[in-house]
């Protein structure tokens, strides 16, 4: 109180706030899909989720880079992009110049999320070239 002789009164507040945050419905390991069908959404104390977590719509496609438990939330740290191109499988390789674009077929020898360079080898020609993912299964050579 700004009147003399003045007083002060200290608190100790101790607030809970709980929200709806997507946690693991089931046991999920490294390098796996991040898929609605495998998250489940559950009020939780976030005081104590001091690494982030998830809240708010459905997760979009991305992957986790640890395991994780059942019953635990994602946060933020945890998730990479989902690959778009996956080592083993087909894709298409695209040349694109100013006034052409030329495309052919190839191997991913890498996995590969949007914009990441991989290694790629021509099925026609058999040559291993690097190439940007530009889509699911397309990479674009640099010219």
């Amino acid at each position: 109180c700004p009147d003399s002789p003045g007083w002060q009164i200290r608190a100790r507040l101790m607030v809970r706030v709980r929200l709806p945050v997507w946690v693991a419905a089931e046991p999920l390991s490294r390098e796996q899909e991040l898929v609605s069908a495998r998250l489940e959404l559950q009020a939780m104390d976030i005081g104590g989720l001091h690494r982030g977590f998830v809240s708010g719509p459905r997760p979009g496609a991305q992957r986790l880079l640890r395991d994780l438990p059942a019953g635990e939330p994602p946060y933020p740290a945890l998730l990479a992009p989902a690959w778009l191109v996956r080592r083993g499988e087909p894709v298409v390789i695209e040349a694109v110049g100013e006034s052409f674009t030329i495309s052919t077929r190839g191997l991913a020898l890498d996995n590969g999320a949007e914009r990441e360079l991989i290694r790629v080898r021509n099925s026609d020609s058999g040559q291993e070239i690097r190439a940007r993912v530009v889509g699911a299964n397309r990479v674009r050579t640099l010219l």
